[in-house]
């Protein structure tokens, strides 16, 4: 059944949940706290302009990425910003925890970044076309078993098993459908969805064959 609803005056691009009693929301440039009961709604921080991506790190904690192409580390208890990472050459349209201390940010059609978060220190950069320009794309997923899955700019997928290695191997899935890869995520460490938005298209991938299920 419907717990309650939550109504904003801005666009909501991505929402985590930031405690058992509350989620934050990427509306506009605005971060906001809302209560599971949706009794109260408050705004701690904003960016300098659209906010594209969140993600929950750990207790209070979660980073937010957008247009101006920063990352803001935000501690929502104390409703203040950390920390903010600087780097990337173009919107921060992703951003997955892959480690206690670690997450990885993609930019729109210009490179993935792995950061130390705690330390706002920049640990590797893997320079890539890993997404279309334009729109809002959350091409990005990481796997403790498998690794870091990106959706290139081509329609291919690239899983780099370990992204902190400086000579970058990884695997990749061939392009299936459009070149437009709007979202991953790992079901299991043996199967990958993708979602191709052009062709309305939801992908189930077996990664040991590297094809389509169905």
């Amino acid at each position: 059944k419907q717990l309650s609803h939550i109504k904003t005056s801005s666009p909501i691009h991505d929402i985590c949940v930031s405690s058992e009693s509350s989620i934050a929301l990427a509306a506009y440039n605005e971060v906001k706290v809302v209560s599971m009961n949706g009794e109260a709604m408050t705004t701690i921080g904003k960016h300098e302009e659209w906010i594209y991506c969140a993600c929950k790190l750990s207790g209070d904690t979660i980073a937010t990425g957008g247009k101006d192409k920063k990352i803001f580390i935000w501690d929502l208890s104390g409703r203040q910003i950390i920390s903010q990472l600087t780097g990337h050459s173009n919107w921060v349209q992703g951003i997955v925890q892959i480690g206690e201390d670690l997450i990885a940010s993609y930019a729109c059609g210009a490179e993935v970044i792995i950061w130390n978060w705690r330390t706002a220190t920049k640990l590797q950069t893997i320079d890539i076309q890993c997404c279309a320009a334009g729109g809002y794309h959350k091409g990005i997923d990481f796997d403790c078993r498998r690794g870091l899955a990106i959706g290139m700019k081509d329609g291919s997928i690239r899983i780099y098993p370990d992204p902190l290695n400086s000579t970058h191997q990884f695997t990749q899935l061939p392009k299936h459908g459009s070149n437009y890869i709007y979202g991953l995520q790992f079901v299991s460490e043996d199967i990958l969805a993708s979602l191709d938005n052009n062709e309305r298209t939801l992908v189930i991938w077996d990664l040991n064959q590297r094809k389509p299920i169905h």
